[in-house]
């Protein structure tokens, strides 16, 4: 393992000095011959760069369960610019949605609605999405 790595995990705390190698300091911390992690780190989650699959799940997580229009508990997708009018389905044409907003609204965009969006649509990262289990939140 990379010195410097080691010297960031002692740093962070997710790691201690098993044994030691010399009489020496590496940096703050005694020169390590091997160290032991306190805890378990997924380093395939921290290193996903892929893009998030677009989904009713992952949708209600990145808006964190709230509509898009009122801000009330939304519990039904909407896509900005209606499908059924040649919207795409993707992460920046879709928000979470209360009921009554999403009926209001219905086959408008929020503009003829007079609906504006409390919130911006974007792509998510896979860390906005996923806990570090890999799990989603």
């Amino acid at each position: 393992m990379a010195k410097r790595h080691t010297q960031t995990m002692l740093h962070r705390g997710v790691a201690t000095v098993h044994t030691v190698e010399t009489d020496r300091l590496f940096g703050p911390f005694e020169d390590p011959a091997s160290i032991a992690l306190i805890r378990q780190i997924d380093l395939a989650v921290f290193q996903r760069t892929g893009a998030v699959p677009y989904s009713r799940r992952a949708l209600a997580i990145r808006d964190r369960g709230r509509c898009g229009y009122c801000g009330g508990l939304g519990d039904t997708m909407d896509h900005i610019m209606p499908k059924s009018r040649g919207g795409p389905a993707s992460w920046t044409n879709a928000v979470l949605a209360c009921r009554a907003c999403n009926g209001r609204k219905a086959d408008r965009t929020p503009e003829e609605a007079g609906m504006p969006l409390l919130v911006a649509p974007y792509a998510p990262t896979f860390l906005d999405i996923y806990d570090p289990k890999g799990e989603m939140a």
